[in-house]
């Protein structure tokens, strides 16, 4: 018992010496003589309020502190501008944003790796994880600054802590300087220095910072400081009139209001194409018909007044076998049984193409079919088989017949946005870019997907609820999968809006939105469609005028249809109001409607 003990504690001990010796060794020390030389920090105050910045500063070497290669932490973040009197309470993430024009090292240009999220301040700068060789080097690092000014309505403020604190070396000569524009008179300017620590009054031993005369007649601040101890820094407080640098006018939006050129593009496209397919016919005199125009089937009704194909479309297809005595409808258990009568001949030689192949798919299990309204996986995706065969005999018969949908507009459309999408995302800066590609990717696709479903499927389904020819409560498994998806939709634009830009958020959302809008518009009736539609609702004002009363009093909702009544299959595709046709379609309201 004791030597387990006794060994336990032994582990225990080299565990610890092992966890030190990490330790000291991940520990950036500094060997002697190892120091930043000189920092200087200019600083253009630019109208449209960004900053300029240049830092130029010499480090001197010894091979120990940048043991992991050189990096410099930008002073952007609410570490290093601690300072809550002018930075305001701490923040992760505080909406200052850097874009690097110029890294060079003696003169030559250096690769560099800017971090991410937290680490966004960080450059990496030249080859990672090689130690600094020992000896000095020149380091010069410009990069422009959004978000920094305090634009206040009687004085506008700038607060820079030119140094940072994560360096933990000594500097010999530290320099800010501060340019500010032409229009501000150097009486108007107020300045305050500080030199030491984090904290207001954690300056003890620190040098002073000695103010600089402008001998150029520029209206600038500047003050240097001598021999600063490690983590101590200099930072310059810099107020003047407000009027003269102008507030962004699109506030958030201003650091990468360009991207929304992208979306304005691509709408001006769409125009042009619409403007090139040209107006559609207009609608012609209706004229009331005693039948239906010729060739057209109640499924070709349906097909050609909703450009698709849904529920009521097969259950018009269900009444015309009815009619045709093909098959019997019957009311069973809140459930439909239809079943396939002898073959005859001559009725089934007067079906349409798409009634004939129903009839097969029908009863492809054998002759008796059950028809429910149940919402479950396995009956909405046997409903909506039916419906897409018939979709797509009705697409392959009169497609460029009674419309067109110019897809290869859309289609030019839809790459041209996933081209500059991923032109844009492959170039974005921001302070968290490491995903944004495969986010911008899976928010295009998925979000086009979702919102074709949505804009064939389910608003037209919500407006047959609304015209009272469906019920609502169908409606709500599809509407609230829908929403999630929208839900988990705007969480990744957040996150798009946060490590890139809002307006790169916006303009990922406003191209979704500008194809989903603009497609509908460029389909087009033809001609010939549209004297066929203004046929079919001459036919339908009989049939609501005419035959309606007859409809409904014949073909209750718990009885068979009367199959004598040839023209219930076309009441049912034009949503003429009748109690067997009505429940029937609402039998087939949960399938996929197809368009």
């Amino acid at each position: 018992m004791r030597q387990d003990l006794s060994l336990a504690i032994s582990l225990a001990i080299v565990l610890a010496i092992l966890s030190l010796c990490a330790a000291l060794s991940a520990k950036l020390v500094a060997a002697p003589g190892e120091q930043i030389t000189s920092f200087s920090a200019d600083i253009v105050v630019n109208p449209d309020a960004t900053l300029t910045v240049t830092e130029d500063f010499v480090v001197h070497s010894e091979g120990s502190y940048f043991k992991y290669g050189f990096i410099r932490n930008l002073p952007i973040d609410d570490e290093a501008r601690w300072d809550e009197r002018y930075a305001g309470p701490w923040k992760a993430d505080n909406g200052i944003r850097v874009k690097i024009l110029e890294i060079t090292e003696n003169g030559a240009s250096l690769s560099y790796q800017q971090g991410s999220g937290f680490g966004y301040p960080q450059l990496r700068i030249g080859p990672l994880n090689v130690p600094l060789k020992r000896g000095d080097h020149h380091y010069v690092i410009r990069y422009t600054v959004h978000g920094v000014l305090d634009l206040g309505s009687a004085r506008d403020t700038l607060y820079w802590n030119a140094i940072g604190h994560y360096w933990t070396l000594p500097i010999g000569v530290a320099r800010v300087t501060v340019h500010l524009p032409a229009r501000v008179a150097a009486e108007e300017v107020a300045a305050e220095p500080h030199v030491g620590g984090r904290g207001v009054s954690n300056n003890r031993g620190a040098p002073e910072a000695i103010a600089e005369a402008s001998d150029d007649g520029s209206t600038r601040v500047a003050y240097t400081a001598t021999g600063l101890r490690p983590t101590q820094n200099l930072s310059v407080v810099v107020s003047w009139p407000s009027g003269v640098v102008k507030k962004p006018s699109f506030g958030i939006w201003n650091r990468d209001k360009l991207y929304l050129a992208a979306p304005v593009a691509l709408c001006l496209y769409y125009l042009l194409a619409w403007l090139t397919v040209g107006r559609p016919p207009k609608p012609g005199t209706i004229v009331v018909r005693y039948e239906p125009p010729p060739g057209v089937s109640p499924a070709a009704a349906r097909y050609l007044v909703t450009t698709g194909s849904d529920g009521r479309t097969l259950a018009a297809v269900v009444a015309a076998l009815a009619a045709r005595n093909c098959v019997r409808v019957e009311p069973h258990d809140g459930m439909y049984r239809l079943t396939r009568l002898a073959s005859n001949p001559s009725e089934e030689s007067k079906l349409a193409p798409e009634e004939t192949y129903a009839l097969n798919y029908l009863f492809e299990e054998g002759p008796i079919t059950e028809i429910s309204p149940s919402m479950t996986q396995e009956n909405s995706a046997r409903n909506s088989r039916y419906v897409a065969n018939i979709q797509q005999d009705l697409t392959e018969r009169f497609g460029g017949i009674y419309f067109t949908r110019h897809s290869g507009y859309v289609a030019i459309g839809v790459l041209a946005t996933f081209v500059v999408a991923f032109s844009l995302a492959a170039t974005a800066q921001g302070r968290d870019t490491g995903a944004v590609l495969f986010m911008t990717a899976w928010i295009l696709f998925c979000a086009l997907t979702l919102g074709a479903i949505i804009e064939v499927g389910l608003l037209p389904a919500w407006k047959a609820v609304l015209r009272g020819t469906a019920g609502w409560i169908k409606m709500l498994p599809g509407t609230a999968a829908a929403g999630v998806f929208v839900f988990f939709f705007g969480l990744l634009l957040v996150k798009l809006a946060q490590g890139v830009s809002p307006a790169f958020a916006l303009m990922v959302t406003s191209l979704v939105l500008v194809n989903l809008i603009w497609a509908p518009f460029l389909k087009r009736m033809t001609p010939e469609g549209r004297a066929t539609l203004d046929a079919l609702e001459g036919f339908r004002q009989f049939l609501v005028s005419v035959e309606r009363d007859r409809l409904h009093r014949l073909n209750a909702s718990s009885t068979e249809p009367a199959a004598e009544l040839e023209y219930l299959p076309y009441a049912i595709a034009l949503e003429v109001r009748e109690a067997w046709g009505d429940h029937l379609a609402g039998a087939f309201f949960a399938t996929t409607i197809q368009r």
